[in-house]
Formats: C-alpha cells, sequence, structure tokens
C-alpha cells in the first residue's frame, strides 16, 4: 500500500480519484492496478489507525497526540540516529494543509495552505536533512506529556539531537532572543545566527531608531555576541544576532554592502522551505478528514526525502534524480505483492498478463501434470466466429491454444525463459 502511495505521488495523483487511478482504458496507473484491487486499497485507507483503539480514550485524557504517539516518536527516533548533520541546521515551522476536524488545527495566513498542523522542524541546512519534529498542540492537559510551550524551551528541545555538537542553528525572529542564544552557548555548545524582533528588551535604544542611511549598518559587540541593525530601504530595519561571528564585516564590494552575518543568514535559513518544496513536488497526501492519517502522510513524505539524502551521502558518485529514486522505491516495495499475485491461478487472463509485464514469470509454476489427459476446446485468444478447437495446453495459463497464437520452445530455452 505504502508503494502504491509513492507511485501515485510521483505522477502527482495524490488528488485523483481512486477509480479514476485504477482504470482499466489506458489513462489509469496499470502497475497500482497490478499491485492491489482498487477495493483493497481504499479499505486499507479506511481502516488504517495507528494505536489501540481499546485504551485510546484513556490516553487521550492526558495527551492530544495518542491517536499517534507512538510511531511518530519512532519515526523522529529513526530520523536522528541515521544521519549526522553537517555544521549548519536551521529551525523553522512547517504547516501540513488539513481542514478536517483537529483540536490544534492552526490558522497561518501567511502559508500556501492557511489551515493544517503545525510542526516544528530541525533541518540541516546544507543538505536539508529533516533530523527533528514536533506537533504543535498548544497546551497539554497535566501529566506525563504536560510541557513548556514557551519559545525558550521549544527550541531547546529541538536542539537534544545536536546539543554539544559545537553546530550554529539558524532561526528567524520568532524564535531568537539574547538569553537563548547565551543559554544555547553556555550550556549547550551551539552558535546561533537570527533575526530579532524590536520589541525585545535587551536590544539598546540605538539600533530601533530610524532615519538611518539606506545601506548603512551599525554593530554591537560583547565578548560572545554580535548584534547588528542594518537599513535595507528607507524607512527599514533589520536586527540580526550572531554568537557564531565576532567580527562587523561587511561586503564593500556589493551595491547594497550587505554585511557578512546576513549573507550567512540568507544562506541558511532556508532549509525548512526546501523540504516543503521537496515534499510538495511528490507528495503522497490524500484528502481526508482524520488527522492521523495526514501526519502519516506527513511521515511517508518526510522520510522518502531523508531516504534519498542518505543514498546521496553514502554514495556521493552515483548520485539519482528524486523522481527515480521514487520510482525504484515504490516498485521495490511492490515487488512482494506483484511476485505474490502471479502465483494466483484463479486471477483473471488479463490482470495475470499485467502483472507478468513487471515481474518475471513465477518459477514455481508446475508444468502440465503428465497423468493429464487434454480435451479439445477453442482456443482462449481466437474468436468464437473462427471456433478452432485444439488439445494444446499453454502451461502457464492452462487455456487451450491453437498454432496461431503459440510457439515452439525447446526444453532449454523453457527453463531458460522461467
Amino acid at each position: 500500500m505504502i508503494g502504491i502511495m509513492y507511485l501515485i505521488g510521483i505522477h502527482k495523483s495524490s488528488h485523483a480519484l481512486i477509480d479514476d487511478i485504477w482504470m482499466a482504458d489506458g489513462t489509469g496507473l496499470d502497475k497500482c492496478r497490478a499491485s492491489m484491487s482498487k477495493q483493497r486499497f481504499r479499505f486499507l485507507l479506511r481502516v488504517l489507525r495507528f494505536d489501540n483503539i481499546h485504551t485510546r480514550e484513556q490516553r487521550k485524557a492526558v495527551d492530544k497526540l495518542a491517536p499517534i504517539r507512538e510511531i511518530f516518536e519512532q519515526f523522529v527516533k529513526n530520523c536522528q540516529t541515521n544521519y549526522k548533520n553537517t555544521e549548519y541546521v536551521t529551525i523553522d515551522e512547517m504547516l501540513e494543509s488539513f481542514r478536517g476536524s483537529c483540536g490544534f488545527r492552526q490558522y497561518m495566513p501567511s502559508k500556501p495552505a492557511k489551515y493544517g498542523i503545525k510542526l516544528f522542524s530541525l533541518v540541516d541546512a546544507m543538505t536539508f536533512y529533516t533530523k527533528n519534529l514536533e506537533i504543535y498542540v498548544g497546551k497539554q492537559p497535566e501529566g506525563p506529556y504536560f510541557q513548556d510551550t514557551s519559545t525558550k524551551a521549544l527550541v531547546k528541545r529541538m536542539i537534544e539531537p545536536i546539543s554539544g555538537t559545537g553546530r550554529n542553528v539558524t532561526m528567524d525572529n520568532w524564535f531568537t532572543s539574547v538569553p537563548l542564544a547565551e543559554d544555547l552557548l553556555t550550556n549547550h555548545n551551539l552558535t546561533v545566527v537570527g533575526t530579532l524582533r524590536k520589541n525585545k528588551p535587551e536590544i539598546p535604544s540605538e539600533f530601533k531608531r530610524k532615519g538611518l542611511q539606506v545601506h548603512s549598518t551599525a554593530f554591537g559587540y560583547k565578548p560572545t555576541e554580535t548584534l547588528l541593525s542594518y537599513c535595507p530601504k528607507k524607512d527599514k530595519t533589520v536586527l540580526l544576532l550572531s554568537t557564531m561571528h565576532n567580527e562587523g564585516i561587511i561586503d564593500e564590494t556589493s551595491e547594497k554592502k550587505i554585511p557578512e552575518i546576513i549573507i550567512f543568514y540568507n544562506k541558511t535559513k532556508g532549509g525548512v522551505d526546501v523540504v516543503d518544496k521537496l515534499i510538495g513536488t511528490y507528495t503522497v497526501a490524500r484528502v481526508c478528514y482524520r488527522w492521523p492519517l495526514r501526519l502519516f502522510f506527513t511521515m511517508l513524505d518526510v522520510g522518502a526525502v531523508n531516504a534519498h539524502i542518505i543514498l546521496d551521502t553514502v554514495n556521493p558518485n552515483n548520485r539519482i534524480g528524486c523522481k527515480l529514486f521514487l520510482k525504484t522505491l515504490a516498485f521495490e516495495l511492490c515487488r512482494p505483492q506483484l511476485e505474490s499475485r502471479a502465483t494466483i491461478s484463479t486471477l483473471p487472463r488479463e490482470l495475470k498478463q499485467l502483472i507478468l509485464r513487471f515481474v518475471p514469470r513465477p518459477v514455481d509454476v508446475p508444468h502440465e501434470d503428465t497423468d493429464f489427459v487434454p480435451t479439445r476446446k477453442r482456443c482462449i485468444h481466437c474468436t468464437r466466429g473462427t471456433d478452432r478447437k485444439f488439445k494444446t495446453i499453454c502451461h502457464f495459463c492452462k487455456g487451450n491454444i491453437c498454432p496461431i497464437h503459440s510457439k515452439s520452445v525447446c526444453t532449454d530455452c523453457d527453463q531458460t525463459e522461467n
């Protein structure tokens, strides 16, 4: 089923009707029809659950994520243990489109989807590997899953997989603050580069005033921090904080005289946005009204992107494109089902021939029984009007065939074909 979902995503048919995908008139996806019937696929999507329904109500009393908590945490754990990030990471928010009933659904007008489930993501700024994810559910009930929802506590939870590794974290002004940057540097050995909001009490008033000359920069220094105020255009000021840069270097060769800190921030801030783009290109997400299923689609999308990045990292001299990787992944996930269906003797002949287009003929299909006495019957490929009857039997489909629709093969070549 997961392989079929990836295959549907490759053809950008995630929002197409299942009936249209399984059409046999040449407009559908033959590999989906060969792997599974549409009734089976629709049934699996409808009954797919991720927890024990008998204890769900008890767990929901203390955890809003009870229906998907276990599988989501296992997925995040696998993301953390199977890849080592480069030296630059970024933290930002994602919005997974969803308009069904959900107690923590968010409205974010700046996002293309507008409504959906918000996730916080820690992404490698160079390779775009997703290292950590956290679902925003608001305030949890009192109990084992209650946690601080402040920005500082959130960032400290997100950086746990890289704590103490000396990496740099790029953040926007929703996350960045001076106390947080000092805490990450002192207690977690992580530097920070991020934009700042002007309402922060730690910012001197000189850095907030308007009327600065366009493309001018003001720097402020502390032993471990650098603060800058840059004026990109009239009556607009941009504030950035860095515990990574110790000098106020400006690119004098550029017309806008952009500081080095801003250049670095622009280079490393878009990791989560790139992941959103990669996911959206070949997403498996179908229209649904159950939020656990929507998050499962997100895990499949993020998992596929991460797997592709790992493959390229392990094989830097033999990289493949995203579409070819997903196509190969989808087929390998479907292969066991295709090989299993190819051995079913009661399948319709047309469907069995379709399956044999994608997998080799099964080697365990028995040849004609020596005790079997064939009878004269009409060729299965000839029309009724022709009315040619022969005793020759096809040893794969067991149907009578005429000389026109058969070929002579010696025993050695017959074994080779099998």
